[in-house]
């Protein structure tokens, strides 16, 4: 038997081990084990606390994970509501086969819930509930492209051959103004992407907007919107 065959079969042998890896992982593996590590990470950039439900992960149909509840509370200084909630988020990242290739990342949200508040001094609550961070490292050069400052290796490779969507199925945002105005936007349907660094995005918007009535003027009726946007990476 020549090298190259015996390196042929050992490769084969190789990619059969790891997909039946992947195949028994959600058997074996408990990715909530990770759930304090990730609640703790996300309350180290957030003013606020996260909350995650069961975690479940998902190589049968193709490599993903489901959240089953999310919930991030209100900044302090403003209502206990929480300011997000969601019934249940979906990451998928496709075949197996796909991550070698051109990965398509959708992120899919069902049934959000965000409520933004106004205080009497005009601010919002989404303005205070990252923390503040330490500086940031100077600024690229002049002329520098986002592909130069992409991580390099194999993590940069992925990020330039993949795309994401994010999908929000059933939202719905409310606005508690100061003055007791309460828009709200309900039945939210949301279509996003590719967001990538080498083309434009499309959004697809589809929502009701309740009732409500400012400065004698009332507001209302279906929202329908169907945009391309100017990608703005795509100049950098």
């Amino acid at each position: 038997m020549t090298l190259k065959k015996k390196i042929l079969i050992g490769l084969g042998i190789f990619l059969i081990l790891l997909l039946i890896a992947a195949v028994l992982a959600p058997f074996f593996i408990d990715i909530n084990t990770f759930k304090p590590r990730i609640e703790k990470t996300l309350g180290h950039y957030l003013n606020a606390k996260v909350e995650l439900g069961k975690l479940e992960l998902s190589v049968i149909t193709g490599v993903g994970a489901n959240i089953q509840g999310i919930k991030i509370s209100n900044p302090p200084g403003f209502p206990e509501a929480p300011f997000l909630e969601i019934e249940q988020a979906r990451i998928y990242l496709g075949a197996l086969r796909s991550l070698f290739g051109n990965p398509r990342i959708t992120v899919t949200l069902t049934k959000p819930k965000i409520q933004i508040y106004e205080n009497n001094q005009k601010e919002l609550s989404i303005t205070k509930l990252l923390k503040p961070q330490p500086p940031k490292s100077p600024s690229p050069p002049p002329g520098t492209s986002v592909r130069d400052q992409l991580p390099k290796g194999m993590l940069g490779g992925f990020i330039i051959r993949s795309s994401a969507f994010v999908e929000i199925e059933d939202g719905e945002l409310t606005y508690f103004q100061a003055d007791g105005t309460t828009p709200k936007l309900q039945n939210i349907d949301l279509e996003l992407g590719p967001l990538a660094i080498s083309d434009p995005i499309h959004l697809k918007l589809k929502a009701g907007l309740s009732p409500f009535t400012k400065n004698n003027v009332t507001l209302q009726g279906p929202i329908d919107l169907d945009l391309k946007l100017s990608n703005p990476l795509l100049s950098k």
